[in-house]
Formats: C-alpha cells, structure tokens, sequence
C-alpha cells in the first residue's frame, strides 16, 4: 500500500513544480494539477478499499521518530473516506474553476492543490500541533483561493478571513500548550485518553 504522507508529497511537489511546468504552458500546468489530484484520490481509494478488504488502521511517522517532532500519519477507514472525499472535491473544484485558474495562472493552481493538502493533513494527523499547522497552511491558501476574484468584495472577505483565522489559531496554540503542560503529550489519542484532573496535581 501507498503511504498516507505521499498524499501530502504530492501535493507539495506538484505545487512547487508548478512554477516550471507554466513556463510550459498555462493548460500543462493545469492538466498537471489534475493529475496530481487524481493521484491523492487514488491513495485515498485504495486504502478504502483494502480496509473493506479487512485490512487494520495503521500510524505512520516521518524519519522514524515520535511526535512533536516529527509528522505522525494515522489511516483507518474514517481518515481513508475523508481523505478520499477531500481529493475528489479538490478534484472537482479544478474542473469547475477551470477558466479562473486558466486566467489566473500556476500559481492559482498551486493554492488550491496546497489547500487540499492542508486539509488532507488535518484529517491524517495523529498529533494536535500538527493539526495545527495543517490549519494555518489550509487557512492562507482558501484566503488566497478567495482573492482570486479580483474585486473589492473578494479583498475585503479575504483581509475578514485571514484576521478570523489570526484569532482563532492564536487561541487554538494557547490551548495546545495548557494542552501539552497538562498532559505532556501532543498525541491526539492519547489526550483524547488522558484525565487532566490527575496530571501534575490537576487544576
């Protein structure tokens, strides 16, 4: 089986080749936005499938190390079907705004295939700073998706959108932090396991 992180790689890859394949054209640019959605889909699916297969939910790490130093992926049958139903709405999303990413060029394209990734991250991760990060990166590039329409409207929204999401992931850091203090782990199950009232005198 494919690993869940080659979801995330590639949409990195794709997002940053992206400024190369549009000097080859903006339509070799889009039709490789496409295929890289394609591509996320396809993992998504195919593990989907193996676990109606009965295959069991599996944890994965980036370079062999633990959270919150490294990246820890879960994939079970809800991270598998969410997946899966984020890559084809971002797939969906490409063909139906196609003429706005035509005219707007690669680096439209890379945004959205960056907010996909974002939000991919968010349904994978095993671990509460991450899922932070995967929030800040999903929040700038829908700000950006916004500012694709080139009016007033869309510059105000998008200035409302990025001090919204300012606030709220100002706050969600404060709570990760009494978060770890409390608990002293980021693990996403294992806060979801722990009892605060009894760790380090409770509160």
């Amino acid at each position: 089986m494919v690993e869940p992180i080659y979801i995330i790689a590639i949409a990195l890859a794709t997002g940053f080749s992206l400024g190369i394949a549009g000097k080859l054209g903006k339509g070799f640019a889009y039709g490789l936005t496409l295929l890289a959605l394609a591509a996320m889909s396809l993992i998504s699916l195919s593990w989907l499938l193996a676990f109606m297969g009965g295959a069991a939910p599996r944890v994965f790490t980036t370079a062999g190390g633990v959270s919150p130093f490294v990246i820890v992926l879960q994939m079970s049958p809800n991270e598998a079907f969410f997946t899966l139903l984020v890559s084809v709405m971002g797939l969906m999303s490409a063909l139906y705004l196609m003429r706005e990413l035509m005219q707007a060029g690669y680096a439209a394209m890379a945004v959205l295939l960056i907010a996909v990734m974002g939000m991919n991250g968010m349904v994978l991760t095993g671990d509460i700073f991450n899922l932070f990060v995967f929030m800040e990166i999903t929040g700038i590039s829908i700000a950006g998706l916004i500012l694709l329409m080139r009016d007033v409207r869309a510059l105000s929204a998008g200035f409302k959108y990025m001090i919204a999401t300012g606030i709220i992931s100002g706050l969600l850091l404060l709570g990760i932090i009494f978060a770890w203090y409390f608990t002293g782990t980021l693990n996403l199950a294992d806060l979801v396991d722990a009892d605060i009232s009894r760790v380090k005198g409770g509160v």
